[in-house]
């Protein structure tokens, strides 16, 4: 199981664009999923960070000078959450109750750094509030 502030990349094999996601809940994701961007297949960097930046300076330019790459923010637009009863599919039940997490678009995009995955940082306090309300309160 992943922990839950973990910042990832996928990247889609059609587009070759990448998407950054978060953990909002400690849990499963998958290694492939469907790109949210054109429908293809997308394929994690696995949460290693050196792949993740080389995913972000590709698509997004260098990181500037004076800035530790692992503190260069990246633009989280999709996280992984545990949905509430009721929300999901009949079909995603039993990856959800093995621990499985699912991929959802953000209203807003989150602003993190892979350094600031812990629950406990600036970026996470303000945060809290919207996640509580959407996903319910941290486990």
């Amino acid at each position: 199981m992943e922990k839950r502030g973990l910042v990832n990349a996928y990247e889609c094999y059609s587009c070759k664009r990448p998407t950054f996601t978060v953990l909002f809940r400690t849990g499963v994701t998958p290694a492939g999923a469907t790109c949210p961007w054109c429908g293809g297949e997308m394929w994690s960097c696995w949460y290693l960070g050196v792949r993740v930046l080389r995913l972000a300076s590709a698509h997004l330019g260098p990181v500037p000078a004076g800035i530790s790459p692992d503190k260069a923010p990246l633009v989280i637009t999709h996280a992984w959450y545990r949905p509430r009863p009721g929300e999901m599919h009949p079909l995603e039940l039993e990856h959800v109750q093995r621990g499985g997490l699912l991929l959802e678009t953000l209203g807003k995009a989150v602003s993190l750094s892979l350094s600031d995955d812990e629950p406990d940082s600036e970026e996470w306090k303000d945060w809290e509030p919207w996640l509580a309300e959407r996903y319910g309160k941290a486990e």
